[in-house]
C-alpha cells in the first residue's frame, strides 16, 4: 500500500475505519454479555479469600487486646488462623475495597495505584 498517493491514503484510511468498527462491536458484545450476566446474578472475578463471617472473626482476633493492653494477635497470625494473606487481611479490616479494580478510576487498573483523594493537581 503506497500512503504516498491520495488512493492509497484513502485505502489506509479505510482500513483503519474497518479495523476501529470492528473493535468498536467486540467491546460492545463484550459489555453485553457481562451485562446479562449480572443480570442473571453472576459476578465475574476471583472470590473472595474471607466471606462475612471469616471478616468477623479476623476482626475480633484484631480487636482482642492482651494484658499489657496491646493487640494479642499480629495480623500474621490472623492470617494464619484463617488460611489466608495479610494483604487480605489489611483488605478487609482497613475498610478498603475487597475487590480491588471495581469502582477504581481506569487510570489506576493495572497500576497498583488509589484513586486521589482531593482534586488533582494542576500543571501549569
Amino acid at each position: 500500500m503506497d500512503t504516498s498517493t491520495p488512493g492509497g491514503r484513502l485505502q489506509f484510511h479505510m482500513c483503519g475505519a474497518f479495523d476501529e468498527c470492528l473493535r468498536e462491536l467486540i467491546v460492545e458484545g463484550t459489555l453485553e454479555g457481562l451485562a446479562s450476566a449480572r443480570r442473571r446474578g453472576r459476578v465475574g472475578g476471583r472470590p473472595l479469600a474471607l466471606d462475612s463471617h471469616g471478616v468477623e472473626m479476623a476482626r475480633a482476633l484484631y480487636e482482642t487486646k492482651g494484658d499489657d493492653g496491646k493487640r494479642r494477635y499480629a495480623v500474621q497470625q490472623i492470617a494464619n488462623r484463617l488460611g489466608v494473606s495479610r494483604a487480605a487481611i489489611y483488605r478487609h479490616l482497613d475498610g478498603g475495597n475487597p475487590r480491588p479494580g471495581v469502582g477504581v478510576p481506569a487510570y489506576c487498573h493495572g497500576r497498583g495505584l488509589r484513586p486521589r483523594s482531593g482534586p488533582r493537581p494542576t500543571t501549569h
